[in-house]
């Protein structure tokens, strides 16, 4: 059955993410983030925002599950086999791909990031980086399995601090960031002597 989005469904979530990109604005500038702090900026009452969220914690946790669940969708991007080069290297325009994605959501993971609120977020945020790279890592032979898994932790750990590194600054283009990512995460020489060949 074809479903459609009627005006109510529209306003709702125009609604929600007002509510978002005030608390994005109020936590990047510091300041004490309440539900009466959102209200009064985004000039909405507080019933308007519990229809959306229970609380501030609930806000923070949707932001942070929506930010993952599209991490997550770039796996099977990362693991195509037109993906990668002939070297087995994973190509730039893949790379820019979950750049892009966290250029769009800036704002969040640099709340994310900064807010006391959710202490997870840094692990979360690297646990699907992880999983990205170890599924890139997956095409190569390795010598010993335990090397995989350790490498991708590192790995994912550096490159989740040089992107949010990177959003805050704004100190270098997308390419040049692209480059640089690029050679520190999947050109690292260090993997030649855990790796047996390309299959």
């Amino acid at each position: 059955m074809k479903q459609y989005v009627t005006r109510y469904d529209f306003q709702n979530a125009k609604t929600e993410e007002k509510i978002k990109e005030v608390f994005f604005s109020l936590s990047r500038s510091g300041k004490n983030v309440t539900v009466s702090s959102i209200c009064r900026s985004a000039g909405i009452n507080r019933s308007t925002f519990y229809r959306h969220f229970e609380d501030v914690y609930d806000l923070i946790y949707e932001c942070k599950e929506e930010f993952l669940i599209e991490m997550h969708s770039l796996f099977s991007v990362f693991t195509r086999q037109e993906s990668f080069t002939k070297k087995g290297v994973l190509k730039k325009s893949v790379i820019k791909r979950l750049l892009h994605a966290c250029l769009n959501r800036k704002n969040e993971i640099l709340m994310l990031m900064g807010t006391s609120l959710d202490s997870e977020f840094k692990n979360d945020f690297t646990s699907a980086i992880t999983e990205i790279i170890e599924g890139v890592y997956d095409r190569y032979e390795w010598k010993n399995q335990k090397y995989k898994s350790y490498s991708a932790v590192r790995l994912a750990s550096g490159m989740v601090t040089m992107i949010v590194k990177w959003l805050d600054e704004e100190d270098m283009s997308m390419d040049e960031f692209c480059k640089l990512f690029t050679a520190i995460s999947f050109n690292s020489i260090e993997l030649t002597g855990m790796i047996r060949e390309l299959p």
